[in-house]
């Protein structure tokens, strides 16, 4: 059996392509402005990540993926008590942002917080 392809070539069969989930999960804790994820130089290493964070303190995260080639997503802004995701092809990077507050009387300093989760897709040959 040579997996879709059905036929052999010289003698050899390309198996069908495995897919590997991995999950990675963290807090935030604020203020930051740092790389979260980095990906492998291999650029084809995941072909496909989903980025989630959600905010449960008192002030917007930001956060922005850019992928192989150069793209990116752009800057993401969750606001308190709100989640978002996005899905990226060829993710290298994962860069979550949360600028310093500075203290009054109803709001203190460095009171954001959330977590952050990163579902990556990898094709293998085994």
């Amino acid at each position: 059996m040579c997996g879709n392809h059905g036929n052999s070539v010289n003698g050899f069969c390309c198996p069908d392509p495995k897919i590997f989930q991995e999950e990675i999960c963290g807090s935030i804790q604020g203020p930051v402005d740092d790389t979260f994820w980095r990906g492998p130089t291999n650029e084809n290493d995941y072909f496909q990540g989903t980025f989630e964070v959600f905010n449960c303190g008192n002030q917007n995260i930001v956060f922005e993926v850019t992928s192989a080639g150069g793209g990116t997503t752009g800057a993401i802004t969750v606001t308190p008590g709100n989640t978002r995701k996005v899905s990226v092809n060829n993710p290298q990077n994962f860069i979550i942002r949360v600028t310093p507050l500075v203290a009054t009387d109803t709001v203190p300093v460095n009171r954001s917080r959330g977590k952050y989760c990163i579902t990556l897709y990898k094709r293998v040959f085994c």
